[in-house]
């Protein structure tokens, strides 16, 4: 005598065929829906006073008057700023404010200096950090001041 081995339905075989299709489409979608993020971006450029260069960092020896004002314009692109952000202190550079611009897609940190003194000036390194977890690097930023 044999013993009697039940058999898979073909309803059955076709039920977890579905399941799986079910299961393979929510995952498609989930995939599709969840937000690709880009890492944000920083550039630091120099505007304005008597630094007439092409925009970006000041490369050692880029050279300032006493006396007149410069932008240093840090841009986050791709990201948000979680923390306020304050310039390092550099010997004989005075901070006259900053303020933010939030607008064309970027935010962009603005920070008013003024040289006081002739001679070598250096702001430090130090990172900003955005809201999903990213550290940007700003670089070592040197001013040479002359007299006018």
């Amino acid at each position: 005598m044999t013993p009697d081995i039940p058999q898979v339905s073909d309803s059955l075989a076709t039920n977890r065929q579905g399941w799986w299709r079910v299961f393979l489409t929510g995952l498609v979608l989930v995939c599709m829906a969840t937000p690709v993020y880009a890492a944000a971006t920083l550039t630091v450029q120099i505007e304005g006073g008597g630094y007439s260069g092409s925009g970006q960092a000041p490369q050692d020896g880029t050279q300032l008057n006493i006396g007149e004002t410069v932008t240093i314009v840090l841009t986050v692109a791709s990201g948000i700023v979680s923390q306020p952000v304050q310039l390092p202190h550099a010997d004989g550079l005075v901070v006259n404010g900053s303020g933010t611009n939030p607008y064309g897609g970027s935010e962009k940190l603005n920070f008013f200096v003024t040289p006081a003194r002739a001679g070598d000036i250096t702001i430090p390194a130090f990172d900003i950090y955005t809201d999903d977890g990213q550290t940007l690097h700003v670089p070592v930023i040197k001013f040479h001041v002359v007299s006018q």
